[in-house]
């Protein structure tokens, strides 16, 4: 699986996705095969077999923030928003990572435009301000929904104080999002890495009975 994850990396989408479905033949728990399919299936707008690898993830790992979020995500894709809305508003609680707050609160915040409800909208970019204040794309978000409501001096307050902080920007949530997955990843490698001396000794035992008289 950690080849299949560097074979992702390098933009092998078709090799890739065959060694995760191997080692998910060998192993139908692997998370960080599951993911990483799920990505796959993201990102050729695949929706619907994206929440089916992501779905098996969450009944594996409940706590998998990532995938619950990029399950919220592909459900929204699919105009699931009840399915959606519960995913994403699990997912802004979560205290592990600020990004994915982040696109929790934005996905949200979208969900509720596209419905036309504007003041829905303020209302979650403006707890997701406060959830996550080093994020600038939800103020921006803030901003724009402020001035589709006819609020532009507000819109315009918002706008200069992100302008004030661009200097101190950290790294683009968004970004973060649309990079493959890796955490699973990491994960396999550590327990590969720990692995490694018992299994090195393991064959070292049975070379030696192997070359015995």
């Amino acid at each position: 699986v950690t080849l299949g994850g560097e074979l992702q990396l390098a933009g092998s989408r078709a090799t890739s996705e065959r060694l995760f479905l191997r080692a998910l033949m060998i192993d139908a728990r692997n998370s960080a095969a599951l993911i990483g399919r799920a990505a796959i299936f993201e990102r050729a707008g695949e929706w619907v077999q994206a929440v089916e690898m992501l779905e098996k993830l969450l009944v594996i790992d409940p706590s998998n923030a990532e995938a619950r979020l990029r399950l919220g995500v592909c459900l929204r894709r699919l105009s699931r928003t009840s399915a959606a809305r519960k995913a994403l508003e699990a997912v802004t609680a979560d205290l592990t990572s600020t990004w994915i707050r982040a696109i929790a609160w934005q996905e949200l915040a979208l969900a509720a435009v596209d419905r036309g409800d504007l003041g829905d909208a303020i209302r979650i970019l403006q707890q997701g301000v406060t959830s996550v204040p080093d994020d600038l794309h939800l103020p921006v978000l803030l901003a724009s929904t402020l001035d589709r409501q006819g609020r532009h001096r507000d819109a315009r307050l918002a706008i200069r104080a992100v302008l004030a902080r661009l200097a101190e920007a950290a790294p683009s949530a968004r970004f973060q999002y649309s990079e493959w997955p890796s955490g699973d990843l990491a994960a396999a490698r550590e327990r590969l890495t720990a692995r490694f001396p018992a299994a090195m000794a393991a064959l070292d035992a049975a070379l030696r009975q192997g070359v015995e008289p």
